[in-house]
């Protein structure tokens, strides 16, 4: 246990980014873009609300969604007023604004909630910035994705216990979207059947059957030739699921991009004065790899990599630009010269490298090499054994 909290400190503490190529580091609070972050505050929350909130006596019953937070409060006023100050008071960074019903309604997430006879009636709540803009009909986006937010619609209107009042106010609302985004309103029509159907097979056979596995793939969306090519691909039992590539992220990203040379993945060293070549991987950025390979160079330790044992056995040269001069051996002033930068990153290969279908690292027996490199004969005798890292694209 103490090996974990350990091990959850060291990833609780990196939480520096940067911006305007300048390293910040926040001083308070959890780490923002951390998978880590939204466990963490929420297991806070927890333990904050079980030690001051859920015991209280005047609380019929308590929901929190995220930030938001409904209580049904059975005190007086004054005993409320005193009970939120008490909780302000408990962290200097947890603090709660309260809202009271006005004219026995309060609005909590999407829903309005009244109060009548004691008991709650439920209505769909849209803020005042609410417009009816969604995906237009001639929008070049596959039918799934137009559809998308109808059926989220729909999945709200069969999901909450609306009165019939308020459910046909609702689907009313829902149909005029339709038609000034361009659609047919029978579309809103065909939705709610398809779920009552769900919904009716569910009760009369409970748990629905297994459908059979089936394969999935994914396809950049491009118009009609996407939906032949997938229309294809599902006579052969395969799933297809398209995705666009104008998202917002692509269009509006803000944040500083890293060089090549500062990302991980595959790259490519050549020698100069023969067809040798090192493809390796690595998890660390492409510069610090490189520098390694300078390292094995320069302090004779043919041993830690293959490509700088090449260039001590033959003194060869490696392909790049010069910088500050030459890079020396040990092994004597002259013997080999190492250039920099003498590496290329393999395009389409940075972010993937680990996570490709078959990657194989080995050292090669000839025949193995003629076919992964395309050696010579006489280019083989003359470099170190290769080793390779095979990545099936």
């Amino acid at each position: 246990m103490a090996e974990l909290i350990e091990l959850t400190h060291i990833c609780m503490e990196q939480n520096y980014f940067r911006f305007n190529n300048d390293y910040y580091q926040q001083n308070e609070g959890l780490a923002m873009g951390s998978p880590l972050s939204p466990l963490m505050a929420d297991i806070f929350m927890d333990d904050f609300e079980n030690k001051n909130i859920v015991k209280n006596n005047h609380i019929l019953y308590y929901y929190r969604y995220v930030d938001d937070i409904i209580i049904c409060w059975t005190g007086t006023d004054r005993q409320l007023d005193v009970f939120v100050d008490k909780l302000n008071n408990l962290h200097p960074k947890i603090k709660f604004k309260l809202e009271i019903e006005q004219n026995n309604s309060l609005n909590f997430l999407d829903v309005t909630i009244t109060r009548v006879n004691n008991r709650h009636h439920f209505g769909i709540y849209r803020k005042p910035t609410y417009t009816d803009i969604t995906i237009p009909a001639s929008s070049c986006h596959p039918w799934q994705h137009k559809l998308a937010a109808f059926h989220s619609y729909v999945h709200r209107l069969m999901s909450i216990p609306l009165t019939r009042d308020q459910y046909n106010k609702e689907l009313n609302i829902i149909y005029r979207m339709a038609i000034s985004n361009g659609y047919n309103p029978n579309i809103v029509n065909r939705i709610i059947n398809k779920k009552q159907l769900v919904l009716i097979r569910k009760e009369l056979y409970g748990i629905p059957l297994e459908k059979p596995k089936k394969f999935k793939a994914s396809l950049t969306y491009f118009g009609p030739v996407s939906e032949r090519i997938a229309k294809t691909l599902r006579k052969h039992d395969i799933n297809v699921a398209f995705r666009t590539n104008n998202s917002l992220k692509n269009i509006c990203n803000g944040k500083d991009k890293l060089e090549k040379q500062h990302k991980s993945g595959v790259y490519k060293l050549q020698c100069s004065e023969c067809n040798a070549t090192y493809i390796g991987q690595t998890g660390r950025n492409f510069d610090t790899r490189y520098k390694e390979h300078i390292s094995a160079v320069r302090n004779d330790r043919p041993q830690r990599s293959h490509f700088a044992k090449h260039l001590l056995d033959t003194g060869h040269n490696a392909a790049g630009t010069p910088q500050n001069g030459a890079v020396r051996s040990r092994r004597g002033a002259g013997a080999v010269s190492l250039q920099r930068p003498a590496y290329k990153i393999i395009n389409g290969m940075l972010h993937d490298a680990f996570r490709l279908p078959c990657t194989l690292s080995t050292t090669a027996p000839h025949t193995t090499c003629l076919q992964r490199c395309g050696q010579t004969s006489q280019a083989r005798r003359r470099t170190a054994p290769c080793s390779f890292t095979l990545t099936n694209s």
